[in-house]
């Protein structure tokens, strides 16, 4: 469900590096708001609106699954903090992808025009590609805002810097 394929991406030898930005913007998400002495990871690394945004995809967001072929299909995105997945559900499909299989995370024109889709996700900037690490696929998505797309990314590096 909704592999399109990525081209043109150049491997990293930083496998933590997870590119947010059109120009290859890597920067921290912390606002500043977190204690340095704070133990809870959460607090040290999502901003509150990202903190809020983890808490509901853990009930689910609706997102749309953009296909190869430029078909849309409306699909409920969750995620399973514990496990460290996420679970695109499409009517009786469902397809789970553990956090630690995300080869990046592709956002801003730039880098969407490299996705292999006849979607027009380059010039949206509710759009971001969930690059896959072994298969090299991509699975684009499109957020109801741009501050959805945003605080998902946010939240998805979060994860990924746990496991470092």
């Amino acid at each position: 469900m909704g592999n399109a394929n990525c081209c043109s991406l150049e491997p990293s030898k930083d496998k933590s590096v997870m590119q947010a930005g059109g120009n290859g913007d890597t920067r921290s998400v912390n606002d500043g708001s977190a204690s340095p002495t704070s133990t809870n990871k959460v607090d040290e690394v999502l901003s509150p609106a990202g903190a809020r945004y983890m808490q509901q995809m853990e009930t689910g967001v609706k997102v749309t699954v953009l296909l190869q072929d430029g078909t849309s299909l409306l699909c409920n995105l969750s995620l399973n903090k514990d496990a460290k997945t996420l679970s695109v559900n499409f009517q009786e499909k469902v397809r789970l992808i553990p956090i630690r299989d995300i080869r990046g995370l592709l956002s801003g024109a730039e880098q969407l025009k490299r996705v292999e889709t006849k979607a027009m996700l380059a010039t949206d900037e509710r759009c971001v590609a969930v690059h896959l690490e072994e298969s090299g696929n991509c699975i684009p998505l499109k957020f109801s805002t741009a501050d959805d797309k945003t605080y998902f990314i946010e939240v998805v590096k979060h994860i990924k810097r746990q496991d470092q």
